[in-house]
């Protein structure tokens, strides 16, 4: 079960290098919780099935494209952002992924610089203004989504008791209890939204 207000990850690189860069950048970010990695693209896709993350950071190096064409045929919501070269050849497939979905693509530090730290913070300054934009803007639509199952359940009629309300409406009723205003911006659109200024 997923933590309320967090955003999950899964990292999807064919090497180690990259995989352990990237999750290292990511645990130093609030909200975000790094649930897997995955070194190809078979083990990707099993991952993705298996622990439903919010957001996907994907190697182009693993199959990416394929990855994508997949996640498109199955519906997927997961938001997925691609690990890009700087080569014509890199920027060519990034053109492709991002035409099959991915929603932004980050620079992989260039191979001549060997100090690790620098490679860090590398990746630290292009990644993580993205993801915790992308996580903020999914957890107001989790919370929006909430808003709306829980006002859909409260209808005009008697309340029913526990032992008689259904799974679906204990679920519902659950979810009402525990949400909580992410921050200004979710609180104002749960606002907007009960005054039936939001459609």
């Amino acid at each position: 079960m997923k933590t309320q207000g967090v955003t999950t990850v899964l990292v999807a690189a064919g090497t180690v290098t990259y995989r352990n860069l990237v999750t290292l950048v990511l645990t130093g970010v609030p909200g975000i919780e790094v649930v897997g990695i995955a070194a190809n693209r078979a083990i990707a896709l099993a991952k993705i099935e298996q622990l439903r993350p919010d957001i996907l950071m994907l190697d182009l190096d693993i199959g990416s494209l394929e990855v994508l064409q997949h996640l498109r045929e199955s519906g997927s919501d997961v938001v997925t952002i691609v690990l890009s070269g700087t080569t014509e050849a890199d920027a060519s497939v990034t053109i492709e992924a991002l035409e099959l979905g991915a929603v932004d693509c980050v620079a992989k530090p260039i191979s001549r610089v060997s100090d690790e730290h620098v490679q860090i913070e590398i990746v630290r300054i292009d990644l993580q203004p993205r993801i915790e934009a992308f996580a903020r803007s999914l957890q107001v639509r989790k919370l929006l989504r909430c808003v709306a199952r829980r006002d859909s359940a409260t209808v005009a009629t008697p309340a029913p008791s526990q032992a008689d309300k259904t799974p679906r409406q204990i679920d519902v009723a659950a979810d009402a209890d525990v949400v909580a205003p992410l921050d200004d911006i979710a609180t104002e659109i749960m606002c907007r939204v009960r005054q039936g200024m939001v459609v």
